[in-house]
C-alpha cells in the first residue's frame, strides 16, 4: 500500500507543505467524515498532466460509504477535475452545479480549498472533496448540528485555521471496548453517563465516540470564533467564501 509520505515525495509541487503537516491535517480525518456524513478525499496538486492525486480518503462511520474501492494514489476523476481545479485556483468552496448519479442514488460533491499560513502569506496547498448522498428524507436536528460542525471545520481549512498546529491530534475519546476517560465531557455531559445507543455512530450499550468527537470539534470552532469576534459579517463572508 502506498503511504502518504511516498505520495507527497513523488507528486508534490515545489513549495508544498512537508509530510508531517499533511499527517497533522489527516490526523483527525475520521472525525470530519463522521460529522459530515460523507466520504472525504484529500487531493494533492501535482506537476503532471493529471493535475491532482488522491492523498487520503476517509469513509464515514455515521453513514454508508459511496466508494468501496480504494483510489488513494490515483488521479482525480474527470467528473471532478474542473470542480477541484476551480476550488484550488479561486481559493473558494465550489459546490457541484448538479447532483452526480451513483449506484445508490444521486450524490452531492463539494470541493474545499485547503490553505496553510506561511508567515504572512496564505497559500492554498490542496483540495478536499466531500461526497454525500442527496437524501430524500428529512435530516434530524442532531444530524444537522453535526454537519454544521463539519462545515465550520472545513471553513477553517480555507483560511489556514485548521489544522491547529498548537493543538493535540488523534483524540482517543472512546476506546473500542467502550471505556471512557472520566474527564471527557460530551456536549456538557460526562461521556460515561451519555445514554448508550442514543447517538448516530454509537454502539448499543456503549458511549458514543461521534458525540464525543463532535464536542471536541465544537470547542475548536468556538475557540476560533472567539478569536475573530471583532470581525464584521462581511469580513467573515470574505474569509469563508462559497462559490
Amino acid at each position: 500500500m502506498t503511504t502518504l509520505a511516498t505520495l507527497v515525495e513523488q507528486h508534490a509541487r515545489a513549495g508544498a507543505p512537508d509530510v508531517p503537516w499533511f499527517h497533522r491535517l489527516v490526523g483527525d480525518w475520521q472525525l470530519i467524515a463522521d460529522l459530515a456524513f460523507a466520504d472525504v478525499v484529500l487531493w494533492l496538486p501535482t506537476e503532471g498532466p493529471d493535475g491532482f492525486v488522491a492523498l487520503s480518503h476517509a469513509r464515514p462511520s455515521s453513514s454508508g460509504t459511496l466508494f468501496y474501492r480504494d483510489f488513494i494514489g490515483q488521479p482525480v476523476r474527470g467528473a471532478w477535475r474542473d470542480q477541484v481545479d476551480d476550488a484550488f485556483r479561486s481559493h473558494r468552496i465550489v459546490e457541484a452545479t448538479h447532483p452526480e448519479p451513483g449506484t445508490d442514488g444521486d450524490t452531492r460533491v463539494r470541493a474545499v480549498p485547503v490553505a496553510r499560513r506561511v508567515g504572512d502569506e496564505l497559500r492554498t496547498v490542496a483540495v478536499i472533496t466531500t461526497h454525500s448522498n442527496v437524501a430524500e428524507r428529512t435530516p434530524s436536528r442532531q444530524e444537522l448540528t453535526f454537519k454544521q460542525c463539519a462545515d465550520d471545520l472545513l471553513g477553517m481549512m480555507t483560511v489556514g485555521d485548521y489544522p491547529d498546529e498548537s493543538a493535540p491530534t488523534g483524540h482517543a475519546l472512546v476506546a473500542a471496548d467502550g471505556s471512557v476517560d472520566p474527564a471527557i465531557v460530551v456536549l456538557g455531559i460526562p461521556a460515561s453517563t451519555t445514554q448508550p445507543g442514543s447517538a448516530i455512530g454509537a454502539t448499543p450499550g456503549k458511549p458514543s465516540p461521534l458525540l464525543a468527537g463532535a464536542d471536541v470539534a465544537a470547542k475548536q470552532v468556538l475557540r476560533r470564533r472567539g478569536s475573530r469576534a471583532s470581525t464584521t459579517p462581511a469580513e467573515r463572508e470574505e474569509r469563508h467564501p462559497v462559490g
